[in-house]
């Protein structure tokens, strides 16, 4: 096997190594949720997000039949939320299994939307612009998640984007520093209707490119 860390752009057919990496990326993440929704719902998301067009997955692999992460986002985020919504009922049955056996799931999802509060009309979810998805690595696959993610930003330089945000809970708050360190900012923060307190993550692509 290549010890070699390469790169590509995910296809349909990644979909399968994307929600495996993801469920188990997100296994150890504090806070995480969509993985609760079973390898059914993942998988579907990623089918979702692949055949939708606007959306960015860079993936990385040291052999054909393996990749050991993945770093994904959108170029649109409207055109990514407009996809999800199209197909929720796709979604719906792929998880319908997992929210029978464990039905405390569903008031999580209620309560996860993109919906605005009385109190502040924030939103608790990026709907405009590029957007920061999800950035999954198997440690069992070596160092190379820095690298990967770098690569993503400069792939989205690439094709013009000059700013991309993203979501970051505080309970996350190692994945928080390392964002910090690789150049974002923290713009915005709130409380979540689950009480969770969120960061609203930027990067300035117009900055990287000069630094």
């Amino acid at each position: 096997m290549s010890k070699v860390l390469k790169f590509r752009i995910a296809c349909r057919n990644d979909a399968a190594e994307l929600s495996r990496l993801h469920y188990s990326s997100a296994s150890n993440q504090p806070g995480a949720f969509m993985h609760l929704l079973g390898m059914g719902f993942l998988r579907a998301y990623y089918e979702i997000l692949l055949d939708e067009g606007s959306s960015t997955i860079l993936c990385a692999y040291r052999n054909e039949g393996s990749l050991v992460g993945f770093a994904a986002g959108s170029i649109e985020a409207e055109s990514r939320l407009v996809a999800l919504k199209k197909y929720r009922l796709k979604l719906l049955i792929k998880s319908a299994k997992t929210l029978i056996l464990n039905p405390k799931l569903i008031k999580q999802i209620k309560l996860r939307q993109n919906t605005k509060t009385a109190s502040d009309s924030e939103i608790f979810v990026v709907g405009s612009g590029a957007h920061m998805e999800y950035w999954a690595w198997d440690t069992a696959g070596g160092s190379g998640a820095i690298v990967l993610f770098r690569k993503w930003l400069s792939l989205l330089q690439l094709v013009g984007v000059t700013k991309v945000s993203g979501e970051v809970d505080q309970l996350n708050h190692e994945i928080l520093k390392i964002h910090e360190m690789l150049g974002a900012k923290v713009v915005k923060q709130f409380r979540t209707p689950d009480d969770r307190l969120r960061n609203i993550i930027e990067y300035d692509l117009l900055k990287k490119g000069k630094s």
